[in-house]
């Protein structure tokens, strides 16, 4: 199943959850009705039969206030949801934001995992969290989108994790970002919310009694009854809210069913994506592991949230009954998918020998880290470091199907490639990009023209600036150079902007304003603009765009020919050649793409201008999936029409993929 199915597979999950969602509310409503009418026959208020009772004003009225209050607690919980990102559901549980600059080893660890998956898939990095409070194994990814996504960990994964053990649950979570499981996570978590509502208002009195319990409070003798009228109104009140709790556990079985049904599936995919990307699955087994030998819950998160989230996390964030309730499956059958070894490795352990190795692996990365600093300081004397393998190789083979195919995943080569790039940054780049205002100077070094205008270029940077943008450029330079002394080696370029992108999100409205229009003014310093300055700028504008909200796509491309034509023919000029090899590019990417544009001609280069350009794709991101799929194999049959991938195709075209919600791998093209 490719990305593009997997998003009509995400939709036609929504379409499920809101139809059981509807029922399972109707349900809560008729046992609440149900309670109500057995108290009044009780009390003998009522002589008449249950379905009698129903058609009475009174019950009409219970019926109604409670499906409004449910809907309306939905309704808030997912507008909260969406306004905040994945951010919010982070914080919901505790969630501390974690500087990329962070000293802590563990933090500084995850980062460097996390930054190596974006970049091999080909998104924004996304912010990273850590649940401090929380000694469980577990981790989360959150967002409506891979723009806003966010990954959080326990402070306990972090602590009882080696790094392959890490990256096999960064990876997990990667893949729900790829999917778009995260879009639904979200809706889940708003449309239950108003279902385990009840349950929640219930159980409120028994928790404040266990609150003041753990703060010294004699609550006890308060339930007892020892203090007159005010401990049986206390009593009074817990029964009530054990009462109503009761009832609402009816919404919260039917949300657990309602999750598990959906999610189950979802986490062997997961996995199965993970050992995909890693090529390691030793790494996500002994993360299972050391969920199922823990001690203290395993994966169990102990905030009062774990219910909302429960089909999110890496393992089960709440205990309850297994099989048609459960959000995972069991970790035996989740080890024993990925192999008979591991199916052995549940059955008698592994963890003696895996303490051994740890301890050997700790020694391997402190001598990797020495390594490191050796070549930092290499380079920073001067010395050149060797690019990463694959640059001139010619991309012929990189067929319409093939980048169609690998849209929204990752592979074992991406992230290697991805690992090594981060490795090989000067360090001074890295520690800038962690930040925003060194984001702001590793932007603008990276946009730096030739040394013809290099000065002017300069100048419009504020004067306190120049130096560290002239000296982040040299370092950019001698670490990563290009054909010419001037010119950068082009794989660096979209990785660094993805990673400068995190931080840069974090300016203030008028800062990110002020950058944005500077980089105009360096972008327009030689009177003309790139097709790399083309799509970092559009990218960032798009990316710093906080108010955007990501959405599905559901119109047709044939109603949109005119846009298609407009983006397809501006990749027809980058390319280069005469007049008629750019006819032929175009004419071969039109070739059987839906809506008619078999018969259209090559625009001009005026007709496509850049702001032509971005407001047809800002109008393709509505194009539903199916004819994404194919306007992106059009875009790869026009850039491949005479055998090879430039850079500034391949930025191009990733830039495009970005814009339309379609994440695509590193594509390793031919140096312009």
């Amino acid at each position: 199943m490719d990305f593009f199915e997997r998003q009509n597979q995400a939709r036609r999950s929504t379409a499920v959850l809101v139809l059981a969602f509807v029922v399972a509310i109707l349900l809560v409503a008729i046992a609440v009705d149900a309670v109500v009418w057995g108290t009044l026959r009780v009390l003998d208020r009522t002589s008449l039969d249950f379905l009698a009772w129903l058609a009475t004003p009174r019950a009409w009225i219970i019926t109604a206030v409670l499906l409004v209050s449910i809907l309306a607690t939905s309704a808030w919980r997912s507008a909260q949801l969406y306004k905040g990102g994945g951010g919010r559901v982070a914080l919901l549980l505790g969630g501390r934001i974690v500087d990329p600059d962070t000293k802590d080893e563990d933090e500084s660890r995850l980062i460097n995992v996390v930054e190596e998956m974006a970049i091999a898939a080909g998104i924004t990095v996304p912010d990273v969290y850590v649940l401090e409070n929380e000694d469980a194994i577990n981790a989360f990814a959150a967002g409506d989108s891979p723009a806003n996504a966010v990954i959080a960990v326990t402070r306990g994964l972090l602590e009882r994790l080696d790094r392959d053990a890490l990256q096999g649950v960064i990876a997990h979570e990667f893949s729900h970002i790829l999917n778009g499981d995260m879009r639904l996570n979200i809706r889940m978590i708003g449309l239950l919310a108003g279902m385990t509502m009840i349950s929640q208002i219930g159980t409120k009195p028994w928790r404040a009694m266990a609150m003041g319990r753990h703060r010294g409070h004699h609550s006890r003798s308060m339930f007892l009854g020892t203090r007159g009228r005010g401990g049986q109104a206390y009593l009074a009140i817990l029964v009530a809210g054990l009462i109503v709790a009761a009832i609402g556990w009816i919404g919260v079985l039917g949300g657990r069913v309602i999750k598990a049904a959906v999610s189950r599936q979802r986490e062997f995919l997961a996995d199965a994506a993970a050992v995909q990307f890693t090529r390691n699955p030793d790494g996500l087994a002994h993360a299972l592991l050391e969920i199922h030998e823990a001690s203290g819950g395993g994966s169990r998160l102990r905030n009062h949230h774990a219910e909302e989230v429960s089909h999110m996390g890496f393992g089960r964030t709440v205990s309850g009954i297994t099989g048609l309730t459960a959000t995972h499956p069991p970790i035996k059958d989740r080890m024993a998918a990925l192999g008979p070894k591991y199916e052995y490795w549940y059955r008698d352990g592994e963890r003696i020998r895996r303490r051994e190795q740890r301890e050997a692996e700790a020694e391997e990365e402190a001598a990797r880290k020495d390594e490191q600093r050796a070549a930092a300081t290499s380079a920073s004397e001067g010395a050149v470091l060797a690019g990463l393998g694959g640059a001139d190789a010619v991309s012929a083979g990189l067929s319409a199907a093939t980048l169609a195919g690998i849209a929204g995943s990752l592979d074992g080569g991406s992230v290697q490639r991805a690992h090594e790039l981060l490795r090989r940054l000067p360090e001074e780049i890295l520690q800038a990009v962690h930040t925003p205002n060194g984001a702001e100077d590793a932007v603008s070094a990276l946009l730096l023209h030739g040394p013809d205008t290099r000065e002017r270029d300069l100048g419009v940077l504020p004067e306190a600036r120049r130096e560290q943008v002239g000296r982040l450029r040299l370092a950019l330079e001698c670490n990563w150079p290009g054909k010419t002394a001037d010119r950068l080696d082009p794989r660096v370029r979209l990785p660094l902007l993805e990673l400068a992108l995190r931080s840069l999100r974090k300016l203030e409205p008028e800062a990110r304003a002020s950058f944005l229009k500077r980089l105009d003014a360096q972008i327009r310093v030689n009177g003309r603009i790139s097709m790399f300055e083309y799509a970092a700028r559009t990218l960032l504008r798009r990316e710093l765009d906080t108010e955007r909200v990501s959405r599905y796509g559901t119109a047709k491309l044939k109603r949109h020919r005119g846009e298609a034509a407009i983006v397809l023919s501006l990749l027809a000029h980058a390319g280069g050649g005469d007049r008629q090899q750019r006819a032929t590019a175009y004419a071969r990417g039109v070739e059987g793409l839906p809506g008619g544009l078999a018969d259209t001609e090559l625009l001009q280069p005026s007709e496509c201008s850049p702001k032509l350009v971005t407001r047809a794709l800002t109008v393709l991101e509505a194009v539903q999936p199916g004819d994404k799929r194919a306007l992106l194999e059009a875009c790869t049959r026009t850039i491949s029409a005479d055998d090879h991938i430039r850079a500034s195709e391949a930025e191009l075209l990733r830039m495009f993929a970005a814009l339309v919600d379609t994440p695509v791998p590193a594509i390793f093209a031919d140096p312009d």
